[in-house]
């Protein structure tokens, strides 16, 4: 890339790919399309989740056409389904692209993928995804899902919806780690790169919901009943 051109999805594969490789970043997964990248790399980093159940913290970045996301990453070992961390202090991102000094935003996204690569950018989500195991997902989790996927989806979160709720009666599990799990194998699935980046986040928003206070509610009870009565 010649000093003041242009940052385009091709070059900063590149740079994807230079900054990782040296921190043992050999799994790349990239799709490249026109002038919109998405791509991911897990480094050999593993966390243990459970005994037998390990994920390996990475970067993903996305570049479409004006906009640059890098997010932290994390890749479960067992399924190879993997969730895109978008609540994170390293996390960056950059909005009208043309308008910037592509100078500056290749140092800016350089630092970026160094900083979601550090070990400390992973901990977090690996000690959220522990503690998931041992949280039934609840009404109030439901809620809060719901509002990211209609940030997400849009007008589509409801067949969204129906879809991680079937996945969710495959897995039996009602916990938030199951939820998270639902959501993050149906974007293994999908085809589109769109679709399976946004699903990728909404598995990473599920990792990270906060902890919760002590002490059953209403609305924790009736989302249990409902679970029950889906399978």
């Amino acid at each position: 890339m010649q000093c003041g051109e242009r940052l385009t999805a091709a070059v900063t594969e590149g740079i994807f790919r230079d900054e990782l490789a040296p921190l043992g970043g050999t799994e790349f997964d990239t799709i490249l399309q026109e002038d919109c990248l998405y791509a991911r790399c897990a480094l050999p980093r593993p966390l243990e989740v459970a005994p037998g159940d390990s994920v390996r913290g990475g970067v993903a970045l996305r570049f479409f056409y004006d906009e640059l996301n890098v997010r932290p990453y994390v890749l479960r070992k067992v399924c190879s389904n993997g969730a895109v961390i978008a609540r994170s202090l390293a996390a960056w991102q950059v909005l009208d692209l043309a308008v910037r000094d592509p100078d500056e935003v290749v140092v800016e996204l350089r630092e970026a993928i160094r900083s979601c690569a550090a070990p400390e950018a992973i901990a977090e989500a690996g000690a959220r995804m522990r503690s998931a195991r041992a949280v039934a997902f609840s009404g109030e989790d439901m809620i809060i899902m719901r509002m990211e996927m209609r940030r997400l989806f849009g007008g589509f979160e409801l067949g969204i919806l129906g879809a991680i709720r079937a996945r969710m009666r495959e897995g039996g599990d009602s916990s938030r780690f199951g939820v998270m799990n639902a959501v993050t194998s149906l974007a293994r699935d999908m085809k589109d790169s769109q679709m399976r980046w946004r699903l990728e986040v909404l598995g990473g928003a599920i990792a990270m919901l906060p902890p919760r206070p002590a002490g059953p509610t209403r609305r924790r009870r009736a989302f249990s009943v409902e679970l029950q009565g889906t399978r």
